[in-house]
């Protein structure tokens, strides 16, 4: 007979941070929420976070960063791959705590999807619009935070479509701007002009940069997150917070190094612990930059990025239903065969 209680383990890339904490097994499955807040997304780098609420867990934060990303919350992140751990929320005399479940080792069984929080701010939905149902469970939708005991979804006029009013105007024409939650990694992006030497996705539209979703191993325990979401730039593209010129690849390296494979360089904010890039060897003069940072009319930016519909490297994905029905919410059916995550297809 199974314990009535169950402790589960959760721990980042690189392994220098973790934790645990212990829950009565009958608790479960625990509720997750996603959140699509600029907090969010400008900590991890990633459009959206998945957290769940946890009992006070047995960590010892002295070995991680803090940032308190607002008067209440506080959020506890690796300071050496970036990796985000934890949040807690402090209201008056009450803390609560919330776990980045993508770390979390366990089976998809012990989660609850229940929705997606604080949509209203990416102005075109964000990755909630991909994301409307789980296995046979419909996602609640909600503008902001949803209230205790109330059911009733606040829903916004959001479409996978980008012909909205409003949102598919550039703001500049010229440039697209890279900030995070701190703003100590504030960088400038230049719209392609064909003469970069960077081979786009394959579209007839050149005007945007490639933009693809992974969910490998890598990606997901350094960003906290099942489904990362970034846009290949070219360096000769980048200009600094000044909007003087990148020289070098060493300048393009924003923010603090973290080498999570041979050949492989990332990098994420010391400061608010979000993620900011990664870069291979053989691609020395381009950069894999995290979409979460950057700053525009709507979170996926599609008047500026070309998005690939297939999530890249979901053999082994932790939480394989969810990252299914993220794909499905491009038009596919969930049922592909994956390629394996190997060396050539995974960021690592």
């Amino acid at each position: 007979m199974p314990s009535p209680i169950r402790t589960l383990h959760a721990t980042c890339h690189c392994r220098t941070s973790a934790l645990s904490f212990t829950l009565p097994r009958a608790s479960l499955p625990l509720p997750v929420h996603f959140c699509h807040c600029s907090i969010c997304r400008k900590t991890h780098g990633t459009l959206f976070s998945a957290h769940a609420p946890i009992p006070c867990p047995d960590a010892n934060l002295d070995a991680m960063s803090s940032y308190k990303s607002s008067d209440h919350v506080t959020k506890w992140f690796c300071k050496t791959c970036g990796a985000h751990m934890l949040d807690r929320v402090n209201r008056g005399d009450v803390s609560k705590w919330y776990v980045a479940v993508s770390l979390v080792d366990a089976e998809e069984e012990v989660w609850k999807y229940t929705g997606h929080h604080f949509v209203e701010g990416t102005a075109d939905g964000g990755l909630a619009v991909m994301l409307r149902k789980i296995g046979s469970v419909e996602m609640g939708v909600w503008k902001e935070r949803r209230l205790e005991g109330v059911e009733v979804e606040e829903k916004g006029d959001w479409s996978l479509e980008e012909d909205m009013k409003n949102i598919g105007k550039r703001e500049d024409e010229d440039m697209l701007r890279a900030r995070c939650h701190c703003r100590a990694v504030d960088f400038w992006i230049f719209s392609p002009d064909g003469g970069t030497g960077v081979k786009l996705l394959l579209t007839k539209n050149t005007l945007k940069w490639s933009g693809r979703h992974c969910a490998c191993n890598s990606c997901r325990t350094t960003t906290s997150s099942f489904i990362s979401s970034w846009i290949k730039v070219p360096i000769s593209a980048l200009k600094a917070k000044d909007k003087t010129i990148v020289a070098s690849s060493e300048q393009a390296l924003f923010g603090t190094t973290y080498q999570s494979a041979k050949g492989v360089s990332r990098t994420f904010c010391a400061v608010c612990g979000t993620s900011v890039s990664y870069r291979r060897e053989e691609e020395a003069r381009v950069l894999q930059i995290a979409a979460g940072l950057l700053e525009g009319r709507g979170a996926r930016m599609e008047s500026h990025i070309a998005w690939l519909t297939e999530v890249h490297n979901m053999e082994g994905a932790i939480q394989l239903q969810a990252c299914q029905a993220f794909e499905m919410g491009f038009g596919g059916d969930g049922s592909r065969s994956f390629p394996r995550c190997d060396r050539a297809a995974c960021p690592t």
